[in-house]
This record gives C-alpha cells, structure tokens and sequence, in this order.
C-alpha cells in the first residue's frame, strides 16, 4: 500500500531539509566543491518546493 503525504507537510520536510542544507554550506571544513553542490541542492528543493505549492 503506497503512503500518502499532504503537500503541505512535504513542504515542510523540503524546508527542513533546505535549512539543515544551508547550515552544512557555513561549515569552513567543506571544500568549495561541495558547497557548490549543497547550494544546488537548495536550488532543487525550491523548485520542488514552488512545483507543489503551484499544484
């Protein structure tokens, strides 16, 4: 039986997520590569984000 979740708390995850992601780009250990692909991951989950919020 597949799960059903409420975009509304999908979103909520995807914020979650978002705000732990932007939290990992500060930390002076990372290479900049790797921040790079942290910022586009937060990227991804606005779109994301914004494609569930339009329906």
């Amino acid at each position: 039986m597949k799960e059903s979740f409420s975009s509304c708390a999908v979103v909520e995850a995807l914020i979650h997520t978002k705000e732990e992601i932007k939290n990992k780009i500060m930390d002076p250990s990372i290479t900049w590569e790797e921040r790079l692909l942290l910022y586009e991951a937060i990227q991804r989950i606005n779109k994301y984000i914004k494609e569930i919020r339009e329906g």
